[in-house]
């Protein structure tokens, strides 16, 4: 990626060959489909088949494609209209479509989502992560998550990403946990189950390797497209200051036994700008990496964006914004902080 003539996604065998099992997954579903259907229009009224064609169609329903629904608690502009502004901004800069609705909560991190049919863009944004963050680093971490909807990454597009999710349930609904001895029927149809599991466990596994590459590289790029609105240093930044999610975690759980009231979001503030980030840094990139994960070491990814430095950002909001936005975000704050102190109170009893 540091040597890449071009940064754009393009077509490589192991999408084609991704793609081609997506394609295939979806032909056995519609297959499926079909001859139930046609199977009981054909067969009526041998019973025997008419039953078999049901089967057929009951098991093409089970295995259709999985939409990523819509939360059922969410915020739109209509509830936050500052923040929703700052966040058009960042899309009419990125060329891409605004966000929908956001998910505001409690995570020292932040996701996008294109859920259901119409894929409709999501942010799911954790409050005391963009607290912690400087203005441009906010900008750097909106813009990241809504280049997941331009940049390319094959695990989070419709055809084959739909077709990952296919695969999931099919593993979940026919994998056994616990294998029946009561009877020697009971312990083989189980057996059975278990071995036809592997059958879409296989293919997800293949399919996810297939596109993990191309992730990695989406990712490298939503990195990219984001530092040319913030610029290369606020972007750094973001990364730099992702590695105090620990401390967020351990300040809650301090705060939550003291029954005098503390200020969640100020200390933890106070510990990001205590720590010099060089020492935050990790030491070897190999800490981090892991062959299966769909983000590069964090460490990569800085070299990444060093070698294509982006030195003057593309996109600047004035105070007067970043105060409408605080004190519209505000309640967030401290209902967030509530929540998060509670979750730590009440796991003591368990």
């Amino acid at each position: 990626m540091v040597r890449a003539q071009t940064l754009k996604p393009t077509l490589t065998l192991s999408k084609i060959c991704a793609f081609t099992i997506a394609l295939s997954i979806y032909a056995i579903i519609v297959w499926l489909a079909l001859t139930g259907v046609f199977g009981i229009l054909n067969s009526f009224p041998n019973l025997v088949a008419v039953f078999g064609s049901v089967m057929l169609l009951l098991l093409a329903i089970l295995a259709r494609p999985h939409i990523p629904k819509f939360p059922k608690e969410y915020e739109t502009a209509r509830d936050y209209p500052h923040f929703f502004a700052l966040m058009e901004k960042i899309a009419d800069a990125m060329n891409t479509r605004n966000v929908s609705a956001v998910v505001f909560d409690w995570d020292f991190n932040a996701a996008f989502g294109q859920l259901g049919w119409r894929r409709r863009p999501v942010l799911w944004l954790g409050v005391p992560l963009f607290t912690s963050l400087a203005p441009q680093e906010r900008i750097a971490l909106l813009a990241h998550e809504l280049a997941h909807g331009v940049n390319g990454d094959p695990n989070r597009g419709f055809f084959v990403g739909t077709a990952l999710r296919s695969l999931s349930m099919w593993y979940v609904t026919l994998r056994v946990e616990n294998i029946e001895v009561e009877s020697i029927p009971g312990t083989i149809a189980n057996l059975l189950m278990r071995i036809a599991a592997f059958v879409p466990l296989a293919l997800w596994i293949v399919l996810a390797h297939l596109i993990w590459r191309d992730s990695q590289r989406a990712e490298y790029l939503a990195d990219y497209l984001a530092s040319q609105l913030s610029g290369t240093d606020a972007q750094i930044g973001l990364l730099q200051k992702l590695r105090h999610a620990d401390r967020y975690f351990e300040l809650a759980k301090e705060i939550a036994l003291q029954p005098n009231e503390r200020d969640l979001y100020g200390e933890l503030a106070h510990h990001i700008t205590a720590i010099p980030e060089a020492d935050a840094a990790p030491n070897d990139p190999l800490e981090e990496y892991d062959l299966d994960s769909t983000h590069p070491p964090r460490a990569y990814r800085i070299e990444f964006l060093q070698a294509h430095r982006v030195a003057q950002p593309a996109l600047e909001i004035s105070q007067a914004e970043w105060d409408a936005v605080d004190a519209e975000l505000a309640p967030v704050r401290r209902a967030m902080q509530e929540k998060i102190l509670e979750r730590y109170k009440g796991s003591l009893y368990y």
